[in-house]
């Protein structure tokens, strides 16, 4: 809700410009606008508050892609740094927690299993002859095992829609992506949309001062 309020600087409203919302002029210290061209095809960011405002000269103007390139390429270099790191790091937090998950549920397991037989304890011990404790506690028995069974059910399923161990090849295969990093981000199938976001993640403000 935060990034999406109307002063907030760091907001995409749309189009293939990368720096939309982020880029400032470095003059005035306002917010450029991104202004599209020939169909969205030609973007730039433009300072024209205190013209449109107060009459005054157009602080400055210049093409979104140049400093795109240049802003992109900038990211790509940050990201190449950590990108070995940051894959290893997935890999171990997978596994992390796929014990994590299996220690809770064998401590759940565990608790319903001394359940079920402290029920039966109770149950077995109990004077035959009365039949109205009897009956409760053939309730509780039956009771706690059918939570037993409904627990080792649920764990079941769980751990079947888990993600499955990383092998070393898929290690590999992902420690190999991320050296592809500047290829998925001139992918194709990579959005300007896509861009944005990882530059948003990234940067918190691009300041422009256009010489000449």
């Amino acid at each position: 809700m935060a990034m999406n309020r109307s002063r907030h600087t760091g907001v995409p409203r749309g189009g293939a410009a990368l720096l939309g919302g982020l880029i400032s002029c470095g003059l005035c210290g306002r917010r450029m606008f991104t202004t599209y061209t020939d169909d969205g095809r030609e973007a730039r960011y433009v300072c024209h508050q205190l013209a449109t405002t107060y009459g005054e000269a157009r602080c400055q103007s210049i093409s979104a892609w140049p400093i795109d390139r240049l802003t992109s390429t900038l990211i790509l270099e940050a990201l190449l740094l950590a990108a070995i790191e940051v894959s290893l790091q997935a890999s171990e937090d997978i596994e992390l927690e796929r014990r994590k998950l299996h220690g809770q549920w064998k401590t759940r397991l565990e608790r319903a299993r001394y359940e079920t037989a402290l029920a039966r304890r109770r149950y077995e011990a109990v004077d035959p002859d009365n039949r109205l404790v009897a009956r409760t506690l053939e309730r509780d028995w039956e009771a706690a095992l059918a939570a037993e069974q409904s627990l080792t059910d649920e764990q079941r399923r769980a751990l079947a829609q888990e993600p499955e161990r990383l092998t070393q090849a898929k290690c590999d295969a992902i420690r190999q992506l991320a050296q592809d990093i500047p290829a998925l981000w001139g992918n194709a199938s990579t959005t300007a949309r896509d861009r944005q976001a990882i530059a948003r993640m990234m940067l918190e403000r691009v300041e422009v001062i256009v010489v000449g």
